[in-house]
């Protein structure tokens, strides 16, 4: 089997469907890790699923109002306001549920564990589509649609974002938390801590990628204080180091009509035997544990199609 896209999707793919051995077909030179964001899990599905262990937390949450105050109680007013923040829709988001619960977070060399033992080829862009044996695609749907051809290509919405993350030392830490930024003037969307570690995800970013510039680590690192801030209070000292600057292009996906979406996935399997997976590859606002679900699916419509046609050619 093929899998072409070595990002999180198409490794996951790769591990739990290793019987078939996948070989992961990779455009970029190296292995990508563009993904600064928070990345938590709801259940410990993926960790089953590779084998990699996951720690269990307890994860708390919170809004900041537009007084500056923190709330788990946020009006609907700031709901939609979020909302349209981070996709320029009024729609159910996260930030209606702060109820503080159970979560799973990988370790922090997850990319690197997921891809052990891949077999991947780098430097190997898809160019063009022909039937062959059965393969996966993470590859974004809107460049999947124009790699094939596809008529009437609908308009894809996204929302890229950009991430900063540091590592705290003052105060020592180990919390699991997060808060939604509904501020439409604040750049910042939302503000977590994972362990001893802060992220800052924006949708707009006044800074050159990467930090070089004085003026722009500098002003980075006066965000991260005014951020940690919400979390310790101004009085509490603050230190950290190891301040990164990531841009992720496909931040937040918009939706598409569903029927665009399934009639396109549909078309790639009949016509060239490519089953697509993944949050782009599907062009779905998906989890990583809705992703499992989506190999374990992939993987009987494969072995189902497979015995199909052993059965027509022995008739």
């Amino acid at each position: 089997m093929i899998i072409y896209g070595a990002g999180m999707s198409g490794l996951l793919a790769a591990n739990m469907l290793h019987k078939l051995k996948p070989v992961v077909h990779e455009a970029a030179t190296a292995l990508p890790d563009n993904h600064g964001a928070l990345l938590r899990f709801r259940s410990d599905a993926v960790s089953k699923a590779t084998g990699i262990d996951f720690k269990k937390v307890w994860v708390q949450k919170a809004v900041l109002g537009l007084d500056g105050v923190l709330t788990t109680n946020p009006s609907v007013q700031l709901q939609n306001m979020y909302s349209l923040k981070v996709t320029k829709k009024a729609a159910g988001r996260s930030i209606m549920n702060l109820a503080p619960g159970e979560r799973f977070i990988a370790p922090d060399n997850f990319i690197a564990e997921l891809a052990k033992d891949v077999n991947i080829v780098y430097d190997s862009p898809l160019y063009n589509l022909q039937k062959a044996e059965p393969s996966i695609s993470t590859i974004p749907m809107d460049a999947m649609m124009r790699l094939s051809g596809w008529e009437n290509v609908p308009d894809f919405e996204f929302q890229s974002i950009w991430t900063i993350t540091a590592d705290i030392i003052t105060p020592v830490t180990e919390l699991y938390q997060t808060i939604y930024v509904p501020d439409p003037h604040d750049d910042a969307y939302r503000v977590s801590i994972t362990g001893d570690k802060i992220i800052v995800e924006l949708i707009n970013c006044p800074y050159a990628i990467p930090l070089v510039l004085e003026e722009d680590r500098e002003a980075a690192e006066d965000e991260l204080c005014r951020y940690l801030s919400l979390f310790f209070g101004k009085q509490q000292p603050l230190a950290f180091n190891n301040v990164k600057l990531k841009h992720q292009k496909y931040g937040k996906l918009l939706p598409l009509q569903d029927n665009v979406r399934k009639e396109f996935i549909l078309a790639l399997t009949d016509l060239y035997n490519i089953y697509s997976l993944g949050r782009f590859g599907t062009w779905r606002q998906i989890l990583m544990d809705d992703v499992v679900k989506d190999v374990r699916i992939i993987e009987s419509m494969v072995s189902n199609r497979d015995a199909y046609s052993k059965r027509l050619h022995i008739a």
